[in-house]
């Protein structure tokens, strides 16, 4: 695994000038993210799978090719998990993504749908928000802004919800960020310090 983050790594470097906007922000957050959760919860569980990495970090870098072979190996690994716990949440949180990643629209929402009703976040704050958060990214890289924005304005300030980083330079968000709605939402999130 950090065999694979020094590479990526070493790739966004080389990009130089020619980085196209988000994709250094996107890894950036990717590896916080990565460092933040105990190798036992990579390797151990699944649920941060690096070939989901993997197809994150190529779609940023405007890499169908790679993301979409990334993603289907996810797709794979992750298919596996959920034969042995069909009700992981969490899991099925990261098949609507990867699903998304595939343009697979209706195995995505499905799944999202699926991973929310398994974690309300009414009785599951965090993982609840973390469910719902998937589900917000999966509509936003299937084109559906209205739903996206919805979802990500309902989180906003809630706990597990995605904070103002990760809304301003995740890549992943890209296609919400010319929505006057969705800035609303990154500025309500904005901390206070750098307001102007």
């Amino acid at each position: 695994m950090l065999a694979r983050l020094r590479e990526k790594t070493r790739s966004l470097a080389e990009g130089g000038a020619s980085t196209p906007p988000g994709r250094a922000e996107s890894f950036l957050h990717i590896l916080i993210s990565a460092s933040v959760y105990p190798r036992s919860m990579i390797d151990g569980t699944g649920s941060l799978l690096p070939s989901f990495f993997d197809g994150q970090i190529s779609r940023a870098q405007a890499d169908p090719a790679r993301s979409i072979v990334a993603f289907n190996v996810a797709r794979d690994e992750i298919g596996q998990k959920l034969r042995d716990d069909p009700d992981n949440g969490l899991l099925r949180g990261i098949l609507c993504v990867i699903n998304a990643g595939l343009g697979r629209k209706e195995e995505s929402l499905s799944e999202g749908n699926r991973a929310v009703e398994l974690h309300p976040i009414t009785k599951d704050a965090v993982d609840g928000a973390v469910a719902l958060t998937r589900l917000a990214m999966a509509y936003a890289w299937l084109g559906e802004k209205d739903p996206a924005i919805e979802r990500l304005g309902y989180l906003a300030n809630r706990p597990g919800g995605p904070d103002y980083g990760q809304l301003k330079f995740d890549a992943a968000w890209a296609s919400l960020r010319r929505d006057a709605r969705f800035a609303k939402i990154i500025d309500g999130l904005q901390p206070h310090s750098t307001r102007q």
